[in-house]
């Protein structure tokens, strides 16, 4: 069920500063599942710049599929 995975990954995108060793990369790893939910329209409206911004935040605590996203789109968008 997305919308169930939608509200868990809001969760714990949230909580960066959480009792959990690991609670930032948890955090950036949620926040860039949030961002395939909406780049492809699963439990949510699609929704592309909602994805960047959560592609964007997972990028810059260093979640590396986000990162590499985020190199990508870069290289792309030079002329």
């Amino acid at each position: 069920d997305y919308g169930e995975a939608r509200r868990w990954f809001e969760e714990a995108a949230s909580d960066r500063g959480g009792p959990h060793p690991h609670a930032a990369e948890i955090a950036a790893d949620a926040q860039y599942e949030l961002g395939l939910l909406y780049e492809q329209g699963q439990g949510v409206t699609a929704d592309p710049v909602k994805a960047l911004r959560y592609y964007d935040l997972a990028a810059a605590h260093n979640q590396e599929a986000a990162a590499s996203l985020a190199r990508l789109r870069a290289k792309l968008a030079r002329p």
